[in-house]
């Protein structure tokens, strides 16, 4: 037996003591360094994940909605079991939702999170939470320390066979594996293994492919979010650049649409037409019919003018109360004149009742326009002034009639 027991030291001592200085080097150097830079990486990907949140919740702070905002950071406080308090203030530091505590023990320090939410450069509120860092890292520490027993095991059971085969039961799977982690970091995540055995680089394989798979999943996951995040963008920006009561563009977007125009044209030397549209006696209809028909008239007549103004790049807009906007570009005075009188003729047809209006029985409308071709010395409010005082001039002469500037 001595001379087997000289074999079995001579076989598995350099191959343990091979082993005991990788894991001495694993354990007390490379490890502390890895969970260092987890560390950091863990404190990234949680950065993102916060500014996606602060995102989300912007709709809710624009519109003060309260409950939605509860329900979505309760909900969150569910999932992430690893954020132990989250705190949001408006804009005014109010806090618009309390310190949760998860009332679960925490090793190590937690990591706090600020930010700021912003929104069109103004500030809307902002989000504090605390993240137990090393409960993210855990996992990761714990597999390796695995690892290390699974290698030591190995160098213990060890021999002469093994090394000849070693290409076939080591080296082979671990290549897949690399060649599988340079897949994955590529972003290829349909690369197959071969390796079926039941041992310990079996179980790695299987842990490494479900690794895999739940990368995909949550890949999937996000980009699915950042889809909804996207629409739901989409729509705030559409709302935030409509009247809520006629459905056409508001004076924000009005403002920001004349001014591009104006510096388009004046780049290209086209004519560009601003038209003020007014109802006539608006206020005695409001007082006659009430503010809900009021509405109703708003919409009707909002419906005619788009319709009078179909073109595609024209813009109609509510610039305030009664008065109505049209922006035609590429558009001189002789063309929109007849517009502008389409415009008239339009809401005239719609006949809607005015009993107290001193022009018709009917609702109708008093337009000014200016037709100018801006240059570098155009301004919006020259454009505005002149279309407003052919307005008050069409205004002055009896309404229901069009006046060029």
């Amino acid at each position: 037996m001595k001379p087997v027991v000289r074999v079995k030291h001579k076989l598995f001592l350099p191959n343990l003591a091979l082993m005991l200085v990788f894991v001495i080097v694993v354990h007390f150097i490379w490890l502390p360094k890895h969970i260092g830079a987890e560390k950091e990486i863990q404190i990234g990907k949680e950065s993102q994940f916060v500014e996606m949140l602060a995102t989300a919740l912007t709709a809710g702070l624009l519109s003060n909605d309260i409950a939605q905002l509860h329900l979505t950071l309760n909900k969150l406080m569910k999932d992430r079991k690893y954020w132990h308090a989250v705190t949001l203030h408006n804009a005014d530091n109010i806090r618009l939702f309390p310190i949760a505590a998860l009332g679960t023990s925490v090793v190590g320090d937690l990591e706090k999170f600020v930010y700021e939410i912003e929104y069109e450069k103004r500030r809307i509120g902002s989000l504090e939470l605390l993240v137990d860092i090393e409960s993210l890292v855990r996992e990761d520490v714990a597999w390796i320390q695995t690892l290390e027993k699974i290698f030591l095991g190995l160098a213990l059971l060890v021999s002469i066979a093994a090394t000849f085969w070693q290409n076939y039961w080591i080296q082979q799977p671990l290549r897949q594996l690399h060649e599988l982690s340079t897949s994955i970091s590529n972003g290829n995540y349909d690369s197959i293994l071969s390796h079926r055995s039941s041992d310990e680089l079996g179980t790695l394989v299987r842990s490494f492919v479900s690794m895999r798979n739940e990368i995909r999943k949550r890949e999937s996951e996000i980009r699915e979010a950042n889809s909804n995040l996207s629409q739901l963008n989409q729509k705030l920006e559409q709302i935030s650049n409509t009247d809520a009561i006629t459905n056409i563009a508001n004076r924000r977007h009005f403002d920001e649409a004349l001014a591009t125009e104006i510096s388009r044209h004046s780049r290209q030397s086209n004519p560009l037409t601003l038209i003020l549209c007014d109802i006539d006696y608006f206020k005695l209809y409001n007082d006659t019919h009430g503010h809900q028909q009021g509405d109703k008239c708003l919409r009707r007549v909002a419906g005619a003018i788009s319709k009078a103004s179909a073109r595609g790049e024209d813009l109609v807009a509510r610039y305030g109360g009664e008065e109505f906007a049209v922006i035609l570009p590429n558009t001189d005075q002789q063309q929109a004149l007849k517009i502008a009188d389409k415009i008239r003729a339009r809401v005239d047809d719609l006949a809607l009742p005015h009993k107290r209006s001193a022009v018709s029985d009917h609702v109708t409308v008093s337009l000014g326009f200016a037709s100018v071709v801006p240059d570098t010395g155009t301004t919006m409010s020259d454009l505005i002034e002149d279309a407003d005082r052919a307005l008050y001039r069409a205004k002055r002469d009896g309404r229901n009639r069009v006046c060029a500037a």
